[in-house]
């Protein structure tokens, strides 16, 4: 009984607002912007090198090396300017964190990495789209290729991220 009472009420919520998802939609207005934003100053230092593996299909976006102290709780690198050399589409977001020669660390170093692409934005506002977002807790995706995020070679996306040592 409790399975059709809460189908009748998400029908009901989905019916009430959708309306008005809508109307807020139809009611936004492009904030103008120009064909491409200028460049970032600093930010395409080559610090995050970007690898791409065609026959595996992987978009690999390489940040550090990065030393971490004991106890260090926010490391921010500086931020990134990276350019996808290929074009393609985000069907998932496996992440890992390595040591110099390959070897996997633990998943708490990573406190959150950001791909933003700077030279779009989000469908209601006027900020740039944030493409994908991880942290520690974030268990790696993968979509059907009916599901992604399309990608045109040479877009421009800004890597934010921050690491921490949690350990001794």
């Amino acid at each position: 009984m409790s399975g059709r009472i809460v189908v009748a009420v998400t029908l009901v919520l989905a019916l009430v607002l959708f309306p008005a998802v809508v109307l807020r939609a139809l009611s936004v207005r492009p904030v103008p912007r120009p064909a491409r934003l200028p460049a970032i100053p600093g930010a395409d230092s080559g610090l995050a090198p970007v690898r791409v593996d065609p026959a595996a299909g992987v978009l690999e976006v390489v940040l550090g090396p990065v030393r971490l102290a004991a106890h260090t709780m926010g490391h921010r690198p500086p931020i990134q300017l990276v350019r996808v050399p290929a074009a393609g589409a985000f069907h998932g977001y496996p992440w890992e964190i390595t040591d110099a020669r390959g070897r996997r660390l633990p998943n708490q170093l990573l406190h959150n990495v950001n791909l933003i692409d700077p030279d779009e934005q989000e469908l209601f506002s006027a900020t740039a789209r944030h493409v994908f977002a991880a942290g520690r807790e974030t268990e790696p995706r993968t979509f059907t290729s009916l599901i992604g995020y399309p990608l045109a070679a040479g877009t421009r996306l800004l890597v934010i991220s921050m690491f921490s040592n949690p350990f001794v």
